[in-house]
């Protein structure tokens, strides 16, 4: 018998957080031409933003 992925995130103790709400009226993607553009999630606690700030030289080192 097949598991849902919710009963598979429970088992393991996984709660995911609720879905954001839009912060403004925008569509998920536009079609021009042969290019397709995408619209982007910002990585948010509720209407907060959870990371501010910049890369820092801390970070860049650890890439390169």
């Amino acid at each position: 018998m097949a598991e849902t992925t919710e009963e598979r995130l429970a088992a393991a103790g996984i709660e995911l957080p609720p879905a954001v709400n839009p912060f403004g009226a925008y569509v998920p993607a536009v079609r021009r031409g042969n290019l397709l553009f995408l619209s982007g999630m910002l990585p948010t606690v509720g209407h907060e933003p959870k990371f501010l700030g910049r890369v820092g030289k801390e970070l860049i080192h650890r890439i390169f």
